[in-house]
């Protein structure tokens, strides 16, 4: 746990691949763990071996709201992570904006646009405080098939924020469209739209409800130790 695989370019990325499919196809490792149903499929076809080597189970997390307390929505929008994303995309649409946008990425360079604030070294207490006060979350991903954002996502929902998220083949497996989150297409029509209708107080209301709820009922700890803890079981 957790298997995550993505493809580098040149002699050292053949050499990346090779170490991992002497590892994955070597026959010493019984099961591996994947955080989204889409890739069960993906990684058999890929590495050439059985779809059932491959376990889903939801991702969880601590309920931190029992520490840093959920807080009155601020007009800012925050962006978070740094494994497969586009913060490119994000960066140039915001420029038709004037509110605030917040990335919190250890690996992009400020923009310096006025209207964007990068932090590069936020963790723990004082990144749960951002996300706590901001209004909503947004995640842009850049290759389909990665798992990424899940963290992100959960988090958010732990908070009650809402999620605009772009297309990914494992976004599904957390986010119910337009019930706890919105999935767009990776356009600035399609990211602006689904912005604006944020802005409809009761379906942001309708969205953040469900995106707690969601939480509670699916990426506790202790539901994502019984899932593991039944796979284990079932597989022996």
């Amino acid at each position: 746990m957790t298997f995550i695989f993505k493809a580098k370019k040149g002699l050292l990325g053949k050499i990346y691949e090779k170490f991992f499919r002497y590892i994955i196809t070597g026959g010493y490792v019984k099961k591996y763990f994947v955080f989204s149903k889409s890739e069960k499929d993906y990684y058999s076809k890929y590495f050439g071996l059985p779809r059932n080597n491959f376990l889903y189970v939801n991702l969880a997390l601590e309920d931190m709201t029992q520490i840093i307390s959920p807080r009155k929505a601020n007009n800012y929008f925050l962006s978070a992570g740094r494994s497969n994303r586009d913060y490119n995309f994000l960066i140039n649409y915001w420029k038709q904006r004037s509110d605030k946008l917040i990335i919190i990425c250890d690996s992009i360079k400020d923009p310096m646009q006025e209207n964007i604030n990068v932090f590069l070294d936020c963790h723990g207490k004082e990144y749960y405080k951002k996300l706590a006060e901001s209004y909503a979350v947004i995640i842009s991903l850049d290759d389909i098939n990665i798992s990424s954002g899940q963290l992100v996502i959960i988090q958010a929902m732990m908070y009650g924020k809402p999620i605009i998220i772009t297309k990914n083949n494992s976004v599904d497996s957390y986010i119910d469209n337009m019930v706890n989150g919105i999935i767009i297409d990776k356009s600035y029509e399609a990211l602006n739209k689904a912005i604006e209708e944020l802005k409809d107080l009761n379906f942001y209301n309708y969205i953040s409800k469900n995106a707690r709820a969601t939480f509670l009922e699916s990426f506790s700890i202790y539901s994502m130790a019984e899932n593991i803890g039944k796979n284990i079981i079932l597989n022996m």
